[in-house]
């Protein structure tokens, strides 16, 4: 490998932008037989647009398992 990788680094901005990796982002579903909360955690991406995010224009940030 070279000394460009890993290409990622971690970042505290205080801000969620696009292509962001997110480990252990929590998903809540009601389970059908017993009707309760399940959490799941997944490793996701932000798809969301970075513009989008900054400026408040979304009510739920979109994401992608990876």
């Amino acid at each position: 490998m070279n000394d460009l990788y890993p290409w990622y680094g971690q970042i505290e901005t205080g801000r969620i932008a696009q292509g962001e990796l997110i480990q252990a982002c929590p998903q809540f579903q009601i389970d059908s037989a017993s009707r309760e909360v399940v959490e799941n955690l997944y490793d996701v991406v932000v798809i969301s647009q970075s513009c989008d995010l900054a400026n408040d224009k979304l009510d739920i940030v979109q994401v992608c398992p990876y």
